[in-house]
């Protein structure tokens, strides 16, 4: 009884594994069974993809938004309450683009048969001295933020690390802690307002605001608030869950597969194989 526990304690009766660092088997080594290998490499590339698919995660802010439309109410009613055109205060043309161009004294020069300062301020005059005009104005307005409300404003790309392929597409968590995916374009206000743009093909839809069109573009060019804020910690955690979340990959091998060829000095990844195999067909035996 006692030799017996001997040998049960040293695993007397398990097969040896008989391979070495630096030998070279004359007649190569096949597996004798069917068998997996963890891929720890291709594991690890698989894992950093999935983690750099991951969007960035951005906050989002839409009260600043909510704002916007009760501003440019006020201003269009000081407009309005004025008895000419030339009465209008100069701070309220200068954040409507009704100026002289900046630091020239001179009127900017109308391009492509479009009207010059001047004339936009005493066509917005004009539309807003009718009530009902100025009452419309305000209700499209509301109707037209409201993408913008949703999805938000990027002004700045001033992310530490930033990789630019990181910024193809993102994912907007809003207040009700909703993610919400959106691509760059489809928050950056300049593109936004631009004729392809989600803002800027909409137009058509609001008669009242198409007919002082440039002077409300330059006006939310001044006026729109950066309402996204990149939250880093949010965004590491998804990718860490990306990549804990991708299975190990594995390499499978058949038995009578050549694990070593004949005549090659066995190495360490090769070394690992062997063992690979040999612990597989212990486990069989057991």
């Amino acid at each position: 009884m006692a030799l017996v526990g001997m040998l049960v304690s040293v695993h007397a009766t398990r097969m040896p594994f008989g391979y070495r660092l630096g030998q070279q088997p004359t007649h190569g080594i096949a597996s004798r069974l069917d068998f997996d290998r963890p891929n720890l490499v291709a594991t690890q590339r698989a894992r950093d993809d999935a983690a750099a698919k991951v969007a960035l995660i951005f906050r989002h802010d839409p009260t600043p938004l909510e704002k916007l439309p009760d501003r440019l109410s006020g201003m269009l009613k000081q407009i309005a309450g004025v008895k000419q055109p030339d009465q209008i205060p100069a701070e309220l043309l200068t954040s409507l683009g009704l100026t002289d161009a900046a630091g020239t004294g001179k009127r900017t020069a109308p391009r492509n048969g479009a009207a010059t300062a001047k004339q936009r301020r005493d066509q917005l005059y004009q539309v807003l001295r009718d009530p009902t005009h100025l009452a419309e104005i305000e209700k499209e307005f509301r109707e037209f933020l409201k993408p913008l409300q949703r999805t938000g404003v990027l002004l700045s790309l001033s992310i530490p690390n930033l990789n630019p392929s990181d910024l193809g597409t993102l994912r907007i968590r809003n207040p009700n802690g909703r993610l919400t995916v959106a691509l760059l374009s489809e928050v950056q206000l300049a593109q936004l307002l631009a004729n392809e743009g989600m803002l800027g093909e909409t137009w058509s839809r609001y008669p009242a605001l198409d007919d002082i069109r440039p002077t409300l573009e330059a006006w939310l060019t001044a006026q729109v608030p950066e309402t996204l804020t990149y939250d880093d910690q949010a965004t590491q955690d998804a990718r860490e869950l990306a990549r804990s979340s991708t299975a190990e990959i594995k390499n499978a091998y058949k038995k009578g597969n050549p694990l070593v060829m004949p005549g090659v000095v066995i190495d360490q990844d090769q070394l690992g194989l062997l063992q690979a195999e040999y612990q597989a067909f212990v486990s069989e035996l057991t």
